[in-house]
């Protein structure tokens, strides 16, 4: 079980809200704006200010369904219960907020032109979420019209902090941001829910909203509000996050289509037949389809959706305009940010990432292999390390002012950085090629006796890493495995130094401390206990080209995907010593490309990157980078042919590596190079630089602290 004490609320969500409030209208340009046509004057109302822990003294705002607002609808704002003493699990019911501290719960209604004011209520508990959810109404139709199919909502965030909402803007775009950042959590607009242990979770969803579509204009971003005010010396080469604006709006406006109707089936049919079509289905209900199945099944679901934005729909710019010849692959929400140390302008600037590890809080660990440094994300994607500065005007005289990242001003700390995990005590610690092993607290402070050199055999330095469920810390050579406690006092029994041949990584830690590992060298697939004995298997070349990842699941099983050898696969293994050479001779296709890195979420379904770049078998064309999602029993959930690629022209998968899913169901894929679009100010034009995409709501929470699930026996489950 992990312990609650470990998602407690982050300092963090916070204060990025009240940051948010104030640069998410310098965000937005014309082109994106929601024009509320006679509406202006309202944005001057206030917010609410607590009158004691718990009461609000109200919020004000309006509803529109596209440009009409919407009369006669009503308001309610809910309570969702995040705490240890009070949360009822996943998906769980909503809770009407109270009215005075009365068990009466309080509604409010809009008026003809679609504002609304709630009064004063009361909140069980400060640190619980809260959103606000409009329903039924007239969006300008003829007098007593009532859309029973308009459902909008919009994120309020935590109770402790309404007082810095603002005014309210309730519409298809705040629906939709809500139906995606909280996707793990929601199933209908009543239902949103979390369990006892991921408080953290939900608290990062919340905030997540506020990553994508400003509160109080109700207008998708164009860039997330921790990237507004880029700092001095740096250049979107080293500062900049990209938001997925235009799928946003078209999704948006395919709701818009049946909000500003009267609702009708023959109204809404269109939307409803590829969103689940369910009985009584409101908009929101087909924003939660749409984010829990951004495929929607098939390409002609998708063209069919595409076929319901018009050219002048509401909400602009759409998919038809950023992408206007091609069909979108998929409708995932993909965030793109550099910073913190990634990127870089040329040679002596790039990050060179590959790997990735997300820590108890939902920080983001990626370590710099050509920077000497690791950087640290919030999980809101905003930089808690040093960002790269540069001088110049051009990609050959542009060098680094100094490198971003946590270890870069430390010299002989980390000189060529490999990979990162996270332990129970929430150091993230990186193996280095050359100096062996670093470790460093959530501060991005070096523990006190790093760089503990002395782990590795002696004279070499280490690049595979895992920490197993006692908090062991391993390491792993070319031709030897060691392992320390976390005082960096290497165990008895280690190094062993004999049997392999080409060691590059581990595949994980078991329930019972043993770790595993592939030898790409003779291909044999072993484990060492905690004493340092070993059991490898006695055949060679078990396995077909197998990388150094994989991702344990639930029931010992294994997930090694495949293709060094040019098999593009991914292969299932039971890792109990007892069967270590039953290794099965089926393996899984997929929509696989040249694999790289694999992570499971909480239903235990797996995620891996595939760096794309062939045609798989009965598919037409070649493949774009992206991710592959495969249930237990191997079959595909993501598009068969492709994957998920992020349904965006704003940025794309870029050689891919590492992967993890967070305690929100976000899914994170650090990529080697960027094929995102230039920017207005890129001196490197995106080519050779290192970045981090978050996949919004794709996938199900899970604790993404792999020790943490060693030791409680929790790997693909959700905390």
């Amino acid at each position: 079980m992990i312990e609650p004490r470990s998602f407690s609320l982050p300092t963090f969500v916070k204060s990025f809200r009240r940051q948010i409030l104030l640069a998410g209208l310098v965000l937005l340009s014309s082109s994106s704006v929601l024009l509320l046509s006679g509406c202006s004057s309202t944005f001057t109302g206030g917010g609410s200010s607590p009158i004691d822990p718990g009461e609000v003294a109200g919020l004000n705002g309006i509803v529109h369904g596209g440009q009409s607002p919407v009369g006669a609808s009503t308001v309610q704002i809910y309570e969702v219960a995040s705490t240890a003493s009070n949360a009822t699990g996943y998906g769980s019911a909503a809770v009407p907020v109270q009215s005075g501290g009365t068990p009466v719960s309080t509604t409010t209604s809009t008026d003809g032109s679609g504002t609304w004011t709630y009064p004063s209520f009361t909140c069980t508990n400060t640190n619980d979420e809260l959103y606000v959810v409009a329903t039924g109404g007239n969006p300008g139709l003829s007098a007593g019209t009532n859309n029973k199919a308009l459902a909008l909502t919009a994120a309020l965030g935590p109770c402790s902090d309404i007082g810095n909402v603002g005014y309210v803007v309730i519409n298809e775009v705040t629906t939709v941001a809500t139906a995606y950042s909280l996707a793990a959590f929601m199933t209908d607009a009543t239902h949103v829910g979390v369990s006892t242990t991921n408080s953290v979770g939900l608290a990062n969803a919340f905030a997540t909203f506020n990553n994508l579509v400003s509160l109080n204009s109700g207008a998708a971003l164009q860039v997330t509000p921790a990237y507004a005010n880029p700092p001095a010396n740096t250049t979107p080469d080293t500062f900049r996050s990209i938001v997925p604006y235009d799928t946003i709006n078209t999704l948006a406006d395919a709701l818009a289509g049946c909000v500003n109707t009267d609702g009708t089936p023959t109204a809404c049919t269109g939307l409803f037949a590829i969103t689940g079509n369910k009985s009584n289905e409101t908009t929101l209900d087909a924003a939660l389809y749409i984010a829990h199945n951004p495929s929607l099944g098939s390409a002609a679901n998708i063209n069919t959706l595409m076929g319901l934005v018009a050219p002048t729909a509401p909400f602009q710019p759409t998919l038809l305009t950023s992408m206007p010849a091609t069909l979108p692959n998929d409708l995932t929400l993909a965030l793109n940010f550099t910073g913190g140390g990634l990127g870089g302008v040329n040679k002596y600037s790039h990050s060179g990432s590959v790997y990735i590890a997300v820590d108890g809080t939902g920080n983001v660990w990626i370590p710099n292999g050509a920077q000497q440094s690791v950087t640290e994300l919030n999980n809101l994607g905003a930089p808690l390390s040093p960002t790269t500065t540069v001088t110049g005007t051009n990609s050959k005289n542009s060098t680094p002012i100094a490198l971003g990242g946590w270890g870069a001003t430390t010299s002989g700390l980390l000189i060529d950085p490999q990979q990162v995990a996270i332990d129970l005590n929430g150091n993230a610690w990186v193996t280095d090629a050359t100096t062996c092993l670093a470790a460093f607290n959530q501060s991005g402070s070096p523990l006190s006796a790093t760089p503990y050199t002395g782990v590795c055999k002696s004279g070499d330095g280490a690049s595979g890493l895992a920490i197993d469920g006692n908090n062991n810390i391993w390491v792993a050579g070319g031709q030897y495995i060691s392992a320390a406690t976390s005082a960096g006092v290497v165990k008895s029994g280690f190094p062993v130094a004999s049997g392999f041949d080409a060691l590059t990584g581990f595949l994980g830690a078991d329930y019972l401390g043993n770790v595993w590992y592939v030898d790409q060298g003779n291909g044999h697939f072993g484990a060492l206990t905690n004493t340092g004995s070993a059991y490898t298997s006695s055949t060679q070349a078990d396995l077909s080209g197998p990388g150094n990842y994989a991702a344990f699941g639930a029931n010992s099983i294994l997930w090694i995907p495949q293709g060094n050898a040019g098999t593009l696969n991914i292969q299932p293994v039971n890792a109990l010593i007892a069967s270590i050479n039953n290794i099965p001779s089926s393996i899984l296709p997929s929509s696989e490309a040249a694999p790289s890195g694999i992570a499971v979420d909480g239903n235990n379904n797996f995620y891996m990157a595939n760096q794309g770049g062939i045609t798989n078998s009965g598919c037409s064309g070649t493949t774009d980078a992206n991710i592959s999602v495969l249930k237990p029993n191997g079959s595909l959930i993501s598009p068969g042919c492709f994957g998920y690629v992020g349904g965006t022209a704003y940025t794309a998968l870029g050689q891919p590596g590492g992967v993890s899913v967070d305690q929100s169901g976000n899914v994170w894929v650090v990529n080697s190079t960027s094929l995102n679009p230039t920017a207005t100010g890129q001196l490197g034009n995106g080519s050779g630089d290192s970045n981090v995409t978050e996949f919004v709501g794709l996938a199900a929470p899970v604790n993404p602290v792999l020790a943490q699930n060693a030791s409680s026996h929790t790997y693909g489950a959700k905390p």
